[in-house]
């Protein structure tokens, strides 16, 4: 009577320990999803910010095309202006010119 105990709670034990695999294992599972799904959303962010990132040096870009080219353009002025006589003017077109430098 004490083997066919000893042999059943073997027999409960065994089915516990599966029950227990079996839940460890899913719950393994259903991590790995989630750790996907944050890592989705990580690398999507990432690449949400390069794009952001990109924009902005575009834009930069071109602020920076365009000062060179008013800038240049000033200067052409100034030179044009100079050769006239037109002192005045070149004050002003000088301080512009300085101004544009200034902010680039």
């Amino acid at each position: 009577n004490g083997l066919d105990a000893l042999d059943e709670l073997a027999d409960f034990v065994g089915l516990v320990q599966k029950q227990l695999e079996q839940v460890v294992s899913g719950d393994l599972g259903v991590l790995h999803r989630q750790q996907q799904h944050v890592q989705r959303d990580q690398l999507t962010f990432v690449l949400l910010h390069l794009q952001n990132q990109a924009a902005q040096l575009q834009l930069l870009r071109s602020c920076v095309v365009f000062c060179n080219d008013e800038l240049e353009a000033t200067r052409a002025r100034s030179s044009k202006i100079n050769k006239l006589g037109i002192q005045k003017m070149v004050s002003e077109e000088e301080e512009r010119q300085r101004l544009l430098v200034e902010k680039r």
